[in-house]
């Protein structure tokens, strides 16, 4: 019914700048010092992204703790906005705070708390991303693809009984045809489980 694809073979080299990446990243999280070979490091694998930059409206909403719909109305009131379309931390929160688009959930003043926020974003973006290459990562849309397709298939199955089995159950007592009904569901379960009609 589907064809398989053949997984494609993740680049080791960029796997393991990712990993090292996360690791860099993992250790400023937990207030471990940087080397100075690690600060140059880190700064290769960073975006070039000015310090308290974020290039979504996603991740501000992710660093502020508030929906996306907000960051849109925050934007229609004013929120500042780079021109190069990025969006920093500092400006907005001083924004906020002059303008009254804030909340007691919401209040943030801690640049340092913004900074681990922001941290911890880019590290479950990039586990993620390293997750996904590896294949330990399936999207929502393929597992809903499939799951529709079992469905389907399991549903055809019972479905079809009444045609298969009408021919073989004329003039049987009813303890036979209740034996080969149950041996016949029993059959498509079994199959279904197993993923056999489907990947057929």
């Amino acid at each position: 019914m589907t064809e398989t694809k053949t997984p494609t073979k993740p680049d080791i080299v960029e796997l393991a700048k990712k990993k090292r990446y996360l690791h860099l990243l993992e250790k400023v999280q937990t207030g471990k010092a940087l080397s100075s070979v690690e600060l140059r490091e880190l700064s290769k694998y960073e975006s070039p992204l000015g310090p308290g930059e974020l290039e979504t409206k996603e991740q501000v909403a992710a660093a502020f703790g508030v929906a996306i719909r907000t960051i849109h109305y925050w934007i229609r009131q004013g929120m500042p906005v780079s021109p190069n379309g990025r969006f920093d931390i500092g400006k907005i929160q001083e924004w906020r705070l002059s303008t009254g688009q804030k909340k007691n959930t919401e209040v943030i003043l801690n640049r340092e708390a913004l900074d681990t926020r922001l941290k911890e974003i880019r590290i479950k973006r990039e586990e993620a991303k390293l997750k996904k290459e590896l294949g330990e990562l399936i999207t929502k849309y393929d597992v809903e693809k499939v799951m529709n397709q079992l469905i389907t298939v399991f549903k055809r199955s019972f479905l079809s009984l009444p045609r298969s089995l009408a021919p073989q159950l004329v003039g049987l007592e009813p303890r036979e045809i209740e034996a080969i009904i149950s041996a016949r569901i029993k059959e498509i379960i079994i199959s279904f489980s197993q993923g056999k009609k489907l990947f057929k």
